[in-house]
């Protein structure tokens, strides 16, 4: 077998999972606040945008659905921002992480680079709450992290 093993004889399971209540409320206020733009580069497809948590889901219940703690981004941008590889300062403008600013991709700049110190295009609802952003600064940002 050319990968080391057998396969597995089913390939299916059933199992009982939890599933997000509200996540569908959530998704639905953030992304029209920000007239279902992308807040980093104003990508519109909305089935490339996520409604993205600052402080995650599991963090804080209190938080969840809660759509001053959450950032229309478009999909790449998204897991960028939840890696910690940018932030919102508190004026809410972009900051890259030095791993981001040091970098001489051609491919990082267009998606990353020319953003850096951009002010974030904001909602018209739902502005990102100042004291998540702090949090995320602090815990997630890679520059920001001890």
């Amino acid at each position: 077998m050319p990968f080391g093993g057998r396969p597995p004889s089913r390939t299916e399971n059933i199992s009982v999972r939890k599933n997000r209540v509200g996540q569908s409320f959530f998704r639905t206020a953030v992304l029209s606040g920000y007239h279902h733009r992308c807040g980093v580069c104003g990508l519109n497809i909305p089935n490339l945008l996520v409604a993205s948590h600052i402080i995650p889901w599991s963090m804080d219940p209190h938080l969840r659905l809660r759509p001053d703690n959450g950032i229309a981004l478009c999909s790449i941008h998204d897991k960028a921002f939840d890696l910690g590889f940018w932030t919102l300062d508190r004026q809410l403008h972009i900051e890259l992480s030095y791993s981001l600013k040091g970098s001489e991709s051609d491919s990082v700049m267009s998606y990353f680079g020319k953003f850096n110190g951009t002010p974030l295009n904001l909602p018209y609802r739902f502005t990102p709450n100042g004291d998540c952003l702090n949090w995320h600064r602090e815990n997630v940002f890679l520059d920001g992290k001890p």
